[in-house]
Protein backbone atom coordinates (compact mmCIF):
# COMPACT_ATOMS: atom_id res chain seq x y z
CA UNK A 1 0.00 0.00 0.00
CA UNK A 2 1.14 3.51 -0.77
CA UNK A 3 -0.33 6.86 0.23
CA UNK A 4 -2.68 8.36 -2.34
CA UNK A 5 -1.13 11.20 -4.33
CA UNK A 6 -4.60 12.77 -4.57
CA UNK A 7 -5.60 15.00 -1.66
CA UNK A 8 -8.75 14.14 0.25
CA UNK A 9 -11.87 16.23 -0.28
CA UNK A 10 -12.19 19.44 1.69
CA UNK A 11 -15.20 19.69 3.96
CA UNK A 12 -16.61 23.11 4.72
CA UNK A 13 -19.67 24.33 6.60
CA UNK A 14 -21.50 26.65 4.22
CA UNK A 15 -24.37 28.92 5.16
CA UNK A 16 -26.69 30.51 2.62
CA UNK A 17 -26.16 34.10 1.48
CA UNK A 18 -29.96 34.54 1.44
CA UNK A 19 -32.29 33.17 4.12
CA UNK A 20 -35.78 34.57 3.73
CA UNK A 21 -39.15 33.65 5.17
CA UNK A 22 -41.51 33.97 2.19
CA UNK A 23 -44.61 33.44 4.30
CA UNK A 24 -45.17 31.86 7.72
CA UNK A 25 -43.39 28.50 7.78
CA UNK A 26 -42.04 28.77 4.22
CA UNK A 27 -38.33 29.55 3.90
CA UNK A 28 -36.10 30.18 0.87
CA UNK A 29 -32.30 29.83 0.95
CA UNK A 30 -29.76 30.73 -1.74
CA UNK A 31 -26.09 29.77 -1.51
CA UNK A 32 -25.11 32.01 -4.43
CA UNK A 33 -23.48 29.18 -6.41
CA UNK A 34 -23.62 25.43 -6.90
CA UNK A 35 -22.64 23.41 -3.84
CA UNK A 36 -22.30 19.69 -3.19
CA UNK A 37 -22.84 18.23 0.24
CA UNK A 38 -25.21 17.16 2.99
CA UNK A 39 -27.89 19.57 4.19
CA UNK A 40 -28.39 20.00 7.92
CA UNK A 41 -31.47 21.65 9.43
CA UNK A 42 -31.76 22.46 13.14
CA UNK A 43 -35.48 22.78 13.97
CA UNK A 44 -37.90 21.90 16.73
CA UNK A 45 -41.54 20.99 16.30
CA UNK A 46 -44.28 18.77 17.65
CA UNK A 47 -43.86 15.03 17.26
CA UNK A 48 -45.37 13.93 13.96
CA UNK A 49 -45.16 17.37 12.29
CA UNK A 50 -44.12 16.96 8.64
CA UNK A 51 -42.14 19.56 6.74
CA UNK A 52 -41.01 19.42 3.12
CA UNK A 53 -37.51 20.29 1.89
CA UNK A 54 -36.76 21.04 -1.76
CA UNK A 55 -33.23 21.30 -3.19
CA UNK A 56 -32.63 22.64 -6.70
CA UNK A 57 -30.31 24.25 -9.19
CA UNK A 58 -33.06 26.33 -10.82
CA UNK A 59 -36.13 28.25 -9.77
CA UNK A 60 -39.70 27.66 -10.98
CA UNK A 61 -40.57 31.25 -10.08
CA UNK A 62 -39.33 33.95 -7.74
CA UNK A 63 -37.80 32.19 -4.73
CA UNK A 64 -39.54 28.91 -5.62
CA UNK A 65 -37.14 25.98 -5.95
CA UNK A 66 -37.49 23.61 -8.91
CA UNK A 67 -36.88 20.29 -7.14
CA UNK A 68 -37.62 18.09 -10.17
CA UNK A 69 -34.20 18.31 -11.74
CA UNK A 70 -33.42 18.10 -15.45
CA UNK A 71 -31.16 15.13 -14.62
CA UNK A 72 -34.31 13.14 -13.64
CA UNK A 73 -33.69 13.46 -9.90
CA UNK A 74 -36.46 14.68 -7.62
CA UNK A 75 -34.87 16.49 -4.69
CA UNK A 76 -37.91 16.53 -2.43
CA UNK A 77 -37.73 15.25 1.15
CA UNK A 78 -40.53 14.93 3.66
CA UNK A 79 -39.23 15.07 7.22
CA UNK A 80 -41.29 13.96 10.21
CA UNK A 81 -40.20 15.67 13.41
CA UNK A 82 -39.84 13.80 16.70
CA UNK A 83 -40.78 16.63 19.06
CA UNK A 84 -37.21 17.08 20.27
CA UNK A 85 -34.81 19.82 19.30
CA UNK A 86 -32.40 18.13 16.96
CA UNK A 87 -30.60 18.48 13.66
CA UNK A 88 -32.15 16.85 10.61
CA UNK A 89 -29.65 15.44 8.14
CA UNK A 90 -30.83 15.01 4.58
CA UNK A 91 -29.92 11.45 3.64
CA UNK A 92 -27.87 11.97 0.49
CA UNK A 93 -25.15 14.22 -0.81
CA UNK A 94 -26.73 16.58 -3.30
CA UNK A 95 -25.67 19.17 -5.83
CA UNK A 96 -27.79 22.32 -5.68
CA UNK A 97 -27.83 26.09 -5.29
CA UNK A 98 -31.15 26.76 -3.54
CA UNK A 99 -33.28 25.16 -0.81
CA UNK A 100 -36.90 25.74 0.11
CA UNK A 101 -38.50 24.52 3.33
CA UNK A 102 -42.27 24.26 3.52
CA UNK A 103 -44.26 23.99 6.77
CA UNK A 104 -41.36 24.69 9.13
CA UNK A 105 -42.88 24.91 12.63
CA UNK A 106 -40.20 27.38 13.80
CA UNK A 107 -37.44 29.35 12.06
CA UNK A 108 -34.92 26.67 11.04
CA UNK A 109 -31.17 27.01 11.15
CA UNK A 110 -29.79 25.63 7.90
CA UNK A 111 -26.30 24.85 6.65
CA UNK A 112 -24.54 22.44 4.31
CA UNK A 113 -21.57 20.25 5.11
CA UNK A 114 -20.07 20.87 1.68
CA UNK A 115 -17.34 18.78 0.17
CA UNK A 116 -15.18 19.55 -2.84
CA UNK A 117 -11.79 19.02 -4.36
CA UNK A 118 -9.12 21.19 -2.69
CA UNK A 119 -7.96 23.49 -5.47
CA UNK A 120 -5.19 25.97 -4.81
CA UNK A 121 -6.83 29.16 -6.09
CA UNK A 122 -3.41 30.73 -6.76
CA UNK A 123 -2.65 27.94 -9.24
CA UNK A 124 -5.92 28.24 -11.16
CA UNK A 125 -5.86 31.99 -11.66
CA UNK A 126 -6.57 33.80 -14.91
CA UNK A 127 -6.37 37.55 -15.27
CA UNK A 128 -7.83 38.78 -18.52
CA UNK A 129 -9.16 42.14 -19.66
CA UNK A 130 -12.18 40.30 -21.13
CA UNK A 131 -14.95 39.99 -18.47
CA UNK A 132 -16.70 37.25 -20.45
CA UNK A 133 -13.52 35.15 -20.62
CA UNK A 134 -13.01 35.65 -16.86
CA UNK A 135 -16.59 34.49 -16.21
CA UNK A 136 -16.12 31.39 -18.41
CA UNK A 137 -12.87 30.61 -16.60
CA UNK A 138 -14.59 30.89 -13.21
CA UNK A 139 -17.35 28.48 -14.31
CA UNK A 140 -14.70 25.98 -15.45
CA UNK A 141 -12.76 26.20 -12.18
CA UNK A 142 -15.94 25.79 -10.10
CA UNK A 143 -16.97 22.85 -12.31
CA UNK A 144 -13.72 21.08 -11.39
CA UNK A 145 -13.97 22.06 -7.72
CA UNK A 146 -17.54 20.78 -7.25
CA UNK A 147 -17.51 18.04 -9.91
CA UNK A 148 -14.65 16.11 -8.32
CA UNK A 149 -16.21 14.03 -5.55
CA UNK A 150 -13.58 11.38 -4.75
CA UNK A 151 -13.69 10.73 -8.51
CA UNK A 152 -14.36 13.08 -11.38
CA UNK A 153 -18.02 13.23 -12.37
CA UNK A 154 -19.57 15.10 -15.25
CA UNK A 155 -22.59 16.00 -13.13
CA UNK A 156 -22.66 15.73 -9.31
CA UNK A 157 -26.45 16.08 -9.49
CA UNK A 158 -27.05 12.83 -11.34
CA UNK A 159 -23.85 10.91 -10.72
CA UNK A 160 -23.15 10.02 -7.12
CA UNK A 161 -20.04 8.05 -8.02
CA UNK A 162 -18.00 6.96 -10.97
CA UNK A 163 -19.34 4.36 -13.38
CA UNK A 164 -17.33 1.22 -14.10
CA UNK A 165 -17.24 2.18 -17.77
CA UNK A 166 -15.68 5.53 -16.90
CA UNK A 167 -12.80 3.89 -15.07
CA UNK A 168 -12.26 1.36 -17.84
Amino acid sequence: LVPSPIPTLERTRLTPIVAKEKEPGRWFYDFGHEVVGHTRIAVQGEAGHVMTVWHGEELDGPETVRHKMRANCDYEDRITLSGRNYTVECDASRAFRDIEIIDAPNPPELWVDARHYPLDDAKVALDSSDPQLNAIWKICVEGIRWGCQSVMTDCPTREKGQYTGDTY
